[in-house]
């Protein structure tokens, strides 16, 4: 697998099939991780639906909420288990854009991190 997009939710029903649909189409071959607190709203009964017929969508639901920056990291953890070569996180209320994700997966190849102000 060469590139996993990690996208924390939390009560994100309402944009989460177009944030993953966005992903989908943006132009690279890369799977979705989606890291849900189990969203009282059910974000992650919709992930789970389109995870079962659609084998690029991954589903990684945690117990408890514990934020943002936990969701993050056990994302990267599980990013890692699956060979993941490049890592990307967005956000799941739409505020990063996946059109951009081509771009950044081209300029990693010259980096070990980057930023959205990398990227022109």
């Amino acid at each position: 697998m060469e590139t996993v997009v990690i996208i924390p939710t939390y009560n994100e029903a309402s944009n989460i099939k177009q944030v993953i649909d966005d992903i989908l189409n943006c132009g690279t071959d890369a799977d979705v991780l989606i890291v849900d607190d189990m969203s009282p709203d059910g974000t992650y009964k919709i992930v789970k639906e389109i995870a079962k017929t659609n084998k690029k969508v991954h589903l990684l639901v945690r117990k408890e909420k514990r934020g943002r920056g936990y969701a993050a990291k056990d994302g990267f953890i599980k990013a890692l288990g699956m060979d993941a070569k490049y890592i990307v996180e967005i956000d799941g209320d739409g505020s990063h854009q996946p059109k951009y994700i081509p771009n950044f997966i081209k300029a990693i190849e010259n980096y070990d991190i980057i930023n959205r102000f990398a990227i022109h």
